[in-house]
């Protein structure tokens, strides 16, 4: 139900999504899956919940400046979305969640980084990533965007567009951000 990507630009890390989320199994235009934190944006697929909770999270690391601190902020998120998650179905009906699978992108002043659904962390080192369903689509478009040596704005801002054209579960408006490299 998302697109989110991030590009290596010459002088900035970019990172874009969709805007289209999904309740009682209609689509509507939700607003943007980038939060900026600290010296970081987040991009988040899945549910609009975890960028609720990240957006919210006095948790996180006030910065990313390696996977060590991808790590952290992997960790705090993991476990701000199981107790918000726990509060919430403990009024209800009593039992907790264990586990809350995300996708993330994070960009920094020191590179790209991504938190798969399983929560392993990774740096980027292609020069682009994207997450999501129409993360094949934003794939293809970024992978030529490098090999024409494309702007980052042009790229991340195509790639995103290109997914929403060709996916019917993306959608909305694109949203673009950027990070200056340190």
């Amino acid at each position: 139900m998302t697109i989110i990507a991030a590009y290596e630009g010459f002088h900035h890390y970019w990172i874009g999504s969709d805007s289209l989320g999904v309740s009682c199994g209609l689509g509507a235009d939700f607003g943007t899956k980038l939060i900026k934190k600290g010296n970081y944006i987040i991009a988040f697929s899945s549910s609009y919940r975890v960028g609720d909770v990240a957006r919210e999270s006095k948790n996180l690391p006030k910065e990313i400046n390696s996977i060590i601190d991808v790590r952290k902020f992997r960790d705090a998120l993991s476990k701000d979305l199981i107790e918000e998650a726990g509060a919430r179905t403990e009024a209800h009906n009593g039992n907790g969640l264990k586990e809350a699978p995300v996708g993330i992108i994070i960009v920094s002043p020191t590179g790209m980084y991504a938190i798969e659904g399983d929560f392993q962390v990774h740096k980027i080192k292609t020069g682009y990533y994207a997450n999501g369903s129409g993360w094949a689509i934003a794939y293809g478009a970024l992978y030529i965007a490098k090999q024409n040596k494309a702007s980052g704005e042009e790229a991340i801002s195509g790639a995103i567009k290109a997914a929403i054209a060709h996916s019917t579960t993306c959608g909305g408006r694109c949203h673009v951000k950027s990070i200056e490299k340190g």
